[in-house]
């Protein structure tokens, strides 16, 4: 698998898990959790931005701190949710 597509997969997933926390769960969530999901959701949103400009370096690193902001809250059990799987290939 080329670093692009690592890129557009994981971008995937990230979209897929906050697309699944409906507006009705982050009603109950406290102003510090959605501030951390709007971050992860701008990292994917930069790293499409960044692999859209050739630069793949850096569209993995953002695409990976999105996905880790989404994995601490999990961990933590603030949000509960699972990765997509298998992580579809095609952005919208």
């Amino acid at each position: 698998m080329t670093d692009a597509e690592r890129v557009v997969r994981y971008v995937n997933s990230i979209r897929a898990v906050l697309s699944d926390l409906s507006a009705d769960r982050r009603s109950q969530l406290s102003a510090e959790t959605l501030a951390v999901l709007d971050t992860a959701e701008r990292y994917s949103e930069d790293a499409e931005h960044y692999s859209s400009s050739g630069d793949l370096s850096t569209a993995l690193a953002c695409v990976s701190y999105a996905e880790g902001l989404l994995d601490a809250l999990r961990f933590l059990k603030i949000v509960d949710f699972g990765w997509p799987s298998p992580r579809s290939a095609v952005i919208d």
